[in-house]
């Protein structure tokens, strides 16, 4: 590659890697995430995050609804943070992507989630992050 390769290009052409890495390194996670959510059986799926994460959430959506058949949609998290909403999500999966894990907003609408009755799971790159430990689930 050229000297004049672009941030985003590097992204790009790290993913191939880094999904073998989540796969290899997180496999006990996702495991765990996975029996979870087939215990509970989600009827829906809500998505938390921001920027990039946000980016990754939106291709996640598509792959549920194609793959799963269950909707999923994006959730503000502002609605939480700011606003202070409850919501009521009894019978869905909250999915929280945050790379730091820190974002207060992401983890205020994930601590809202689980209390609106959500299964949360967390996918961060940071195990023992806030948003990790407001989850029912974390995978780094």
């Amino acid at each position: 590659m050229s000297a004049t390769t672009t941030h985003m290009r590097r992204e790009i052409d790290e993913i191939p890697e880094a999904a073998a890495r989540l796969l290899d390194g997180s496999a006990s996670a996702l495991a765990e995430a996975g029996r979870g959510l087939r215990e509970r059986d989600p009827q829906f799926v809500v998505t938390v995050a921001r920027g990039s994460s946000d980016h990754a959430a939106t291709f996640m959506k598509y792959a549920v609804e194609l793959t799963a058949g269950l909707a999923v949609a994006s959730v503000g998290p502002s609605i939480a943070s700011i606003y202070g909403a409850k919501l009521r999500l009894r019978g869905s999966a909250c999915l929280a992507v945050s790379q730091s894990g820190k974002s207060p907003d992401i983890v205020a609408m994930a601590e809202t989630a689980r209390a609106g009755g959500a299964l949360t799971v967390a996918i961060t790159n940071t195990a023992d992050s806030p948003l990790a430990r407001a989850s029912d689930y974390a995978i780094d």
